[in-house]
């Protein structure tokens, strides 16, 4: 399982498996927990390209943007800039991309009604 945040974070993950090192099982331990700090970096870095990209070029009338499903979503945790609320546009892209796909399986497979499933 791979953690993802700074350096504090990094630093903390690798303490608590220092910490739990003599415990008697692999889970006690905290074995699997892989503290990647490019990635976080990374996803930032992306969600503030996708932000200048779509939030501030379209309006919220513009149905399928960012712009737009934040306001229907009513995301007002969702700021200006990517490093001041970076929790609140990773959940909201997750969300968009998690609605996203339920919504194209439902288009496959032909159903117009959960109650077919």
């Amino acid at each position: 399982m791979c953690a993802f945040g700074d350096r504090l974070t990094d630093e903390r993950i690798q303490g608590a498996q220092r910490t739990m090192n003599n415990a008697p099982t692999p889970r006690e331990k905290l074995q699997g927990f892989i503290s990647k700090i490019e990635d976080w970096h990374r996803i930032m870095n992306f969600l503030e390209v996708l932000c200048q990209i779509d939030l501030f070029t379209s309006s919220e009338r513009d149905r399928g943007t960012v712009y737009y499903f934040r306001n229907v979503l009513n995301a007002r945790n969702v700021k200006s800039s990517v490093k001041n609320s970076f929790r609140a546009y990773k959940m909201l892209y997750y969300t968009i991309f998690d609605a996203s796909c339920c919504t194209l399986f439902l288009m496959e497979f032909n159903i117009h009604d959960l109650k077919q499933m």
